[in-house]
């Protein structure tokens, strides 16, 4: 804005500047923490409408591209680089932190996709699974699913998704709503993401108060150590 490069009378230009970040961060705030109804109010007038729907444009065009070209591709793998830009870049855009997703090595099914980093510090997981997979109670899961659901629950923060929506679940507990994505047509409120998110980059470990409880939250973490010994 033209303000900043000359202050007006009575105020620094330090304080110009303050004052305009402050302004933004309150945008972004509201986009995090409102309804859909107050979201809309503030992105309506903002550059964050603008950009928020090229992302999801831009997602929305990269998960259906195979299928709008008729290639045969794997569903659930198609999801991986639009999920890594879109969580990334929501949540830098939301001020949640620098999120870097970084793919695991599947090692016979008992690994998430990704592990996920904030600011540089592990915060969780995050698993693909193919659009028509339908993910709001994985415990009905059978087969190559079930058995994989058998271990993901025993994670104390994954991010769940289909390429349609999030789910964060604890411990096999779904939290908080779910979220929907900017997979099919028309406008996208990003907003029930955004909490989403921070929920999950902002996670705590959950206090171990029983001996039972210590030996089931190690166990996911053995496996993991053996793996590595034996598949390296």
């Amino acid at each position: 804005p033209a303000h900043i490069g000359a202050p007006r009378s009575g105020l620094s230009r330090e304080t110009v500047v303050v004052g305009e970040r402050e302004r933004r961060r309150n945008r972004l705030h509201l986009l995090t923490s409102r309804g859909p109804r107050d979201t809309g109010k503030v992105m309506a007038l903002s550059d964050d409408y603008i950009e928020l729907s090229r992302l999801a444009a831009d997602f929305r065009e990269a998960v259906l591209a195979s299928q709008r070209a008729g290639i045969d591709a794997d569903p659930e793998a198609q999801l991986t680089t639009p999920i890594d830009v879109l969580v990334t870049r929501l949540a830098e855009r939301a001020e949640i932190g620098k999120l870097r997703m970084i793919r695991e090595q599947q090692l016979q099914g008992s690994r998430p996709d990704f592990g996920v980093l904030r600011d540089g510090r592990f915060c969780g997981w995050v698993e693909l699974k193919k659009p028509d997979t339908a993910i709001d109670d994985p415990s009905t899961w059978t087969g190559h699913n079930g058995r994989q659901w058998v271990r993901l629950s025993e994670l104390d923060n994954l991010l769940l998704t289909n390429g349609r929506e999030l789910r964060l679940f604890r411990l096999g507990e779904a939290t908080g709503d779910p979220a929907a994505l900017p997979y099919g047509p028309g406008a996208w409120d990003p907003s029930a993401a955004v909490r989403l998110l921070r929920q999950f980059a902002e996670g705590r470990v959950m206090p171990i108060r029983a001996v039972g409880t210590l030996a089931r939250r190690l166990a996911p973490l053995a496996r993991d150590l053996r793996d590595r010994i034996l598949y390296q």
